[in-house]
């Protein structure tokens, strides 16, 4: 009687000191708000609110959970499919994360819902460490046209997650997304108007064109036609439709690019910067004239050949033969492409040149230059993230074109 008496008095002894140590770590730890400078977010942490790290990476411990923050400046490809209406190219961004993430372990829920109109993907998932230890973690994953959060809070499985629930349930961002839908700005100047539409076209076929030798050899080495062996060759039918499943993504991307409003305002910027008050007038002027049209298109055309010429380190020199013969092959694909967005008038090619050697005209191109750089460069970026985030949507494709081929 008296030892199962002792017993009793050591497990209550045990069991009163654990709780007080469990109401006293409670009592202890007082969350406060961390919101770093320039960051866009806000969110309690157990304990004051110092980064524990570097900044874009912060961590914090409510034993036994750990939280983490982690924030990365958004590409300017990123940055377009997050203020485009069209979320199948930015969702296609997130599953390709959600994926790596969720690889080597047990989802156990999901959510797409949207937060404060932003692209949002939220899940639990259950892992084990290298040392067998079964943990599990609440994930979140959120893009705005700034930054890309990733939001975790890992502790043991089993364990209570109201600290969890606590810390993800309070992250807040400091700036709500426009509605979903909204018409972004249009471009205010009459110059960036007129010009916007065409240096899109043309931006887009430079991409396509810059990029051929590696579109023509992911084609040609796609895993699916393998099997062809010489078979597999670029005049086959089958090879031109299996090259839409990369160059269809290029077009549906130009076009999302073109609903952002980028493009437009890009020319703004550049207006007020090279062609401030009466040149932009000047060159209005001449646009809307008889020669306006054949003037834009020359302009074009001759940043198209010498942007994809200059982007080819294995191009010919200069003065040689194999030089003239592609540039007269770019001119050719050119005029295929944009004859009814950029008509070239071949019987007022002297008036075009005098034009262009004139004030004016060195303004146009150093506008449409300028211009031109920094689309080009986005559409790539966004290609080369479709492209690999699509990979397995893209093979598919390819496979199918190949089984075509007796």
């Amino acid at each position: 009687m008296t030892g199962r008496l002792v017993k009793k008095v050591r497990l209550l002894a045990i069991v009163t000191t654990v709780v007080a140590s469990t109401d006293l770590r409670a009592a202890q730890i007082a969350w406060s708000m961390l919101s770093p400078k320039g960051e866009g977010f806000s969110v309690e942490v157990p304990g004051p609110a110092n980064p524990s790290s570097k900044p874009g990476y912060y961590v914090y411990n409510a034993d036994p959970w750990a939280f983490f923050v982690r924030v990365t400046t958004v590409s300017d490809a990123v940055r377009e499919f997050v203020g485009a209406t069209d979320r199948g190219p930015i969702r296609q961004y997130l599953e390709s994360i959600h994926k790596g993430m969720v690889r080597d372990k047990t989802e156990r829920s999901r959510s797409d819902a949207d937060f404060a109109g932003y692209p949002s993907v939220r899940f639990d998932a259950d892992g084990e460490t290298e040392q067998k230890e079964a943990f599990q973690g609440k994930y979140w994953l959120l893009v705005t046209e700034e930054h890309h959060y990733t939001i975790l809070a890992i502790g043991p499985k089993g364990a209570s997650s109201a600290d969890a629930d606590r810390f993800l349930g309070s992250f807040r961002l400091l700036k709500a997304a426009a509605p979903r839908g909204s018409v972004p700005s249009p471009a205010k100047s009459p110059l960036a108007e007129k010009l916007t539409a065409p240096a899109l076209a043309a931006a887009v076929l430079t991409v396509e064109e810059k990029l051929r030798e590696r579109i023509d050899e992911l084609i040609q080495n796609a895993p699916p036609a393998q099997r062809l062996g010489n078979k597999w060759v670029p005049a086959l039918p089958a090879w031109q439709q299996a090259r839409t499943a990369i160059t269809k993504r290029l077009g549906r991307i130009g076009e999302l690019y073109g609903t952002t409003g980028e493009m437009g305002r890009t020319f703004d910027a550049a207006v007020s910067r090279l062609a401030p008050g009466p040149q932009a007038d000047a060159l209005v002027t001449a646009l809307e004239g008889s020669l306006g049209a054949a003037i834009l298109a020359e302009n074009a055309i001759i940043t198209f050949i010498s942007t994809v010429m200059a982007a080819n380190p294995n191009a010919p020199g200069a003065g040689e033969r194999a030089s003239m013969e592609q540039m007269n092959a770019l001119a050719k694909t050119f005029d295929e492409r944009l004859q009814s967005t950029l008509p070239r008038d071949r019987s007022r090619e002297a008036e075009v040149a005098r034009f262009m050697s004139t004030p004016t005209g060195d303004v146009l191109r150093r506008l449409w230059d300028s211009v031109l750089s920094k689309a080009t460069t986005d559409i790539t970026g966004a290609l080369n993230l479709m492209v690999f985030d699509d990979r397995e949507a893209i093979m598919r494709e390819i496979e199918a074109a190949v089984a075509t081929v007796k």
